[in-house]
């Protein structure tokens, strides 16, 4: 059991990373709001312009499209280093600033020009640091961590606002702003020593499972992006969805941003591969093309089917577009057919809601008998639940009934009957004889063609060999 208290709203200071973090990110916040009050009145008090106002407060926030890429060199440098580098960069800018004041050579051009090199590097200041919170910090303590952090942002957009207008009317900019390069200083030393402490589990040793095994929170920090390490894999998982579905977003969501990218066997098609490790057990991530269904009227429709049909994947995700879910449903049906081993990832719910559109998920999973996960990929929001789903999936702990046509056309009942005895006599293992039999009596050409060349001999030796088989004869490089 935990021990009473343990959860409480001051346990992330058992931490001694957070003990240097919440410090750090207050002084950040503080300087951040002094500064943005100091130089906003210096424009308006120098120009008297409105406009130059409003051009300095834009620029303050310009990096926000350049975002996603000082996260990605956080991935790959380590969060504490990038947000350690990013403080020390405000306290160089804000040392152009009290230089310029101390000289008596500051100007409007100047202030503006600084604000547009800070604004490029500032808005990935706030997810930098839950970031690096949520990698620090035990699972347990992350909840309170993050109410902690935003009561802190929230405090110093009114006490470094006033402190800021404090400074300036009774010392003026050069104090004030040594005050500000003297924060920030600071602040880059604190995050540096935070960033050097792992995850403190001392201070509560109790299982974090006990706590919170069931919270968003709980289930994201279980969840380590292995990117391209090699196996062996506990699992593979085959991503598969229509073209502009957010594919691409969860597979990087998933992976780390480090993609294995190849040909498929045989192919010009590129593919992608990256794993992950989750609840102890470590998942493969095959990417596989997009495509609008399975009917093998391209090379994209082929390598979907032939993996999802052959590769016997534990899992196959399938990603659908909540705006555009009737055209989605089309391939998702197909993939049905094939494997009951679905979860289908309901993605872009926050543009379907944008456009007025509301899905209901449970009865969608009751309809089509898979789970079916509502994420919005782009900001994280339900990647926690789609893990759980897979992990769960993989591990058979839910079974999917999967929706097929309860009862065939009575025209072709018995053809089919007798064409998938034949398909199975002649290809003892070949997975789904059914589905291949139902191609052939809809007169797919691509099929027809691999039953005549002997293809399909190939293919159900690869299926008893299993994925890792399939996996083999790619012509991605050797790891």
């Amino acid at each position: 059991m935990t021990a009473p208290g343990a959860l409480g709203a001051l346990a992330p200071f058992r931490t001694r990373s957070f003990r240097f973090l919440w410090p750090a990110d207050l002084l950040t916040a503080w300087a951040m709001e002094m500064e943005t009050l100091i130089l906003g009145w210096y424009v308006l008090v120098e120009t008297g312009s409105v406009v130059l106002l409003t051009l300095f407060g834009s620029l303050m926030y310009v990096g926000t499209l350049v975002s996603p890429v000082v996260g990605m060199l956080g991935d790959r440098l380590g969060l504490g280093r990038v947000l350690t580098g990013l403080r020390m960069v405000y306290a160089c800018m804000a040392g152009v600033i009290l230089v310029f004041a101390f000289i008596g050579k500051l100007h409007p051009t100047v202030v503006l020009c600084v604000a547009a090199l800070a604004g490029v590097v500032r808005p990935s200041d706030i997810g930098m640091r839950s970031a690096l919170i949520s990698s620090t910090l035990p699972a347990q303590h992350l909840v309170a961590a993050l109410g902690i952090s935003r009561t802190t942002q929230d405090s110093a957009r009114i006490c470094g606002a006033l402190l800021g207008a404090g400074f300036m009317a009774a010392f003026g900019m050069t104090p004030a702003y040594l005050v500000i390069v003297s924060m920030y200083l600071l602040a880059a030393w604190m995050t540096f020593r935070a960033a050097g402490s792992s995850p403190d589990s001392s201070a509560n040793p109790a299982p974090a499972a006990v706590a919170c095994a069931d919270c968003d929170v709980y289930r994201a920090a279980r969840l380590h992006k292995l990117g391209l390490q090699p196996g062996p894999w506990d699992h593979v998982v085959a991503l598969a969805g229509n073209p502009n579905t957010g594919k691409s977003t969860v597979f990087n969501a998933l992976t780390g941003l480090r993609q294995h990218t190849g040909n498929w066997p045989g192919k010009t098609v590129a593919r992608a591969e990256g794993g992950f490790a989750y609840a102890d057990r470590r998942f493969q991530l095959v990417d596989l093309p997009g495509t609008y269904s399975l009917l093998s009227t391209s090379p994209d429709e082929e390598i979907a089917r032939d993996f999802i049909l052959f590769g016997r994947p534990d899992v196959t995700v399938v990603v659908a577009d909540a705006t555009r879910l009737e055209r989605n449903l089309n391939l998702v049906l197909q993939v049905l057919e094939i494997t009951e081993r679905a979860v289908v990832c309901l993605n872009l719910v926050d543009e379907a809601k944008r456009h007025g559109i509301q899905v209901d998920e449970r009865q969608l999973a009751r309809d089509l008998g898979v789970p079916v996960i509502p994420t919005s990929a782009r900001f994280g929001r339900g990647l926690p639940e789609l893990l759980a789903a897979i992990a769960e999936m993989a591990a058979r702990k839910v079974s999917g009934f999967g929706y097929r046509l309860s009862q065939e056309p009575p025209a072709i009942r018995s053809a089919l009957a007798d064409l998938t005895t034949r398909i199975e006599q002649a290809y003892p293992g070949l997975p789904n004889a059914r589905w291949i039999a139902m191609r052939l009596l809809g007169g797919d050409e691509r099929v027809a063609e691999a039953l005549r060349r002997g293809e399909l001999s190939a293919l159900a030796e690869r299926a008893a060999r299993g994925t890792e088989g399939v996996l083999r004869e790619s012509s991605l490089p050797a790891r």
